[in-house]
């Protein structure tokens, strides 16, 4: 039998963990007791990225089956917590979601590494920044800052807090990259890929222009080669992963339609008049 410290009963749901410094953390301490409460219910219903369904009724649902909230409240509840940077809202498509602040950093993936995504990123193409719909005018019950908070002056505590670790935009809505130039790259998505490269085959895409790269080979080459292949293959698609297939062989044959300077050899031939 294997004993309890060596295993993780996850027929009871999924673990998150709790940092100690939460007790007297800033941010967490400014919010009412119920937003607190909903805080940690978040934590549990998202995904393996922080991310949850912000539309009041279905948070509610999720969250807090049991308790008599009503949509209302986790609306304002949610505004709480987005105003301490402890989430943030946004809005993909047509629905709304938010995003735990420093959700990655606090929580580890799984035995595995893996993480589950089931909604859209702050991130994701698509996405802004957006209040859900309001459900009603009723107020949560006690003010920000009545259970246990502290001022504004007191010292900053654990940098492992939820609460005291950099700000939500910084992770949740990260500006986005600017690809660096790559001529391979871009050669194989004009010619393979004229009308874009699905998400789906970035990775496919990616290892074939790696194979390309450890041929040390250039765009001219690889059209090169390319153009050799479809006029020794009619009637068959030539993609890019057949040319990196048959790289060897397609070397040797010089392009006969290729223009190109006559060796010394040939010049002085030439000059000569030497047929």
């Amino acid at each position: 039998m294997p004993k309890p410290s060596d295993t993780v009963d996850l027929t009871r749901g999924v673990y998150r963990k709790v940092y100690q410094g939460f007790v007297t953390g800033r941010r967490i301490n400014k919010v009412s007791v119920e937003a607190e409460a909903l805080f940690w219910r978040l934590n549990v219903i998202a995904d393996d990225f922080g991310t949850f369904p912000a539309d009041a009724l279905l948070c509610k649902n999720l969250a807090a089956p049991l308790r008599d909230w009503s949509p209302a409240q986790v609306d304002t509840m949610l505004v709480e917590l987005e105003a301490q940077r402890l989430i943030t809202l946004f809005a993909h498509g047509n629905d709304f979601y938010g995003s735990i602040c420093q959700f990655i950093v606090n929580q580890p993936a799984g035995r595995s590494g893996r993480r589950i995504k089931r909604w859209p990123d702050p991130g994701d193409e698509g996405s802004k920044p957006s209040k859900p719909p309001k459900h009603g005018k009723n107020k949560v019950r006690g003010n920000p800052g009545e259970s246990g908070g502290v001022s504004s002056s007191d010292t900053d505590t654990d940098t492992e807090d939820h609460a005291e670790t950099e700000s939500c935009d910084a992770v949740a809505s990260p500006a986005p990259r600017v690809r660096a130039p790559d001529p391979v790259w871009d050669y194989v998505a004009s010619r393979w890929y004229p009308s874009g490269i699905a998400p789906s085959l970035k990775s496919s895409v990616g290892r074939i222009v790696a194979d390309f790269r450890a041929l040390n080979a250039s765009p001219a080459e690889i059209k090169r080669r390319a153009d050799q292949a479809e006029r020794a293959w009619p009637g068959h698609t030539v993609t890019a992963r057949s040319v990196v297939k048959h790289w060897d062989s397609l070397s040797p044959r010089p392009d006969p339609d290729e223009v190109r300077d006559p060796t010394p050899e040939e010049a002085d031939a030439l000059l000569r008049g030497v047929p």
